[in-house]
């Protein structure tokens, strides 16, 4: 379970760091987020996967908690 955890604020954490176009200590990233915010389909794939690995995370902090694991 916290395997799990770990895994889901790692892509958390990437997909916020791909999402976040003004990013400026990222060089690559950066051309990333550019060629991203083109598409909106893929903006908004990559922002309602953002809010859904944000919900995991804390779903995964609530169970880890009442499983006192």
């Amino acid at each position: 379970m916290k395997l799990l955890w770990h895994i889901n604020s790692i892509l958390s954490i990437i997909l916020i760091l791909v999402y976040n176009p003004k990013l400026e200590g990222f060089g690559n990233l950066r051309i990333q987020g550019q060629v991203l915010n083109s598409n909106k389909q893929i903006n908004k794939t990559l922002e309602i996967s953002t809010w859904l690995t944000i919900a995991f995370f804390f779903i995964f902090i609530i169970l880890l908690n009442i499983l006192k694991l």
